[in-house]
């Protein structure tokens, strides 16, 4: 598992590249190994140093949206739908990262799966405190 995430590191960090095609090759890299996991593999809690990840994710979405960087927007979108508890939602929030996501549907650049990931991320969020005020 540890080795997994150094390889997920080095990966996302792979998505800033000013390469289209090395980031292309590292989303699909992301992509194949999120593929393989088994169910409940890739949850992402506030006790496993889960906070900074999420944050981190969130960063990541909105530098791609900056840079219009489609890849790091759908690796984002696709781990932070894979978070399921509170805490970690709410390091979403506190993070700035409802904004993003509702511009990352209103790009129109991302893949149907992606914005699927988008919606299922905000769904989570909506019933957080007055968060569904912030979505609509």
């Amino acid at each position: 598992a540890e080795h997994h995430a150094t390889v997920s590191k080095e990966l996302v960090k792979l998505l800033a590249s000013v390469n289209e095609m090395v980031r292309q090759r590292a989303s699909g890299a992301l992509r194949d190994m999120a593929a393989e996991e088994k169910p409940g593999d890739r949850k992402v809690s506030a006790g496993s140093g889960g906070m900074q990840h999420t944050v981190g994710l969130v960063n990541l979405l909105k530098d791609g949206l900056r840079d219009d960087r489609v890849e790091a927007q759908e690796y984002s979108l696709l781990s932070l739908s894979s978070i399921t508890d509170t805490a970690s939602r709410e390091a979403i929030v506190a993070s700035g990262g409802i904004p993003p996501l509702i511009s990352s549907l209103n790009g129109g650049k991302l893949s149907a799966v992606a914005q699927e990931h988008a919606v299922t991320v905000l769904s989570g969020l909506a019933p957080i405190g007055e968060n569904a005020k912030a979505i609509e």
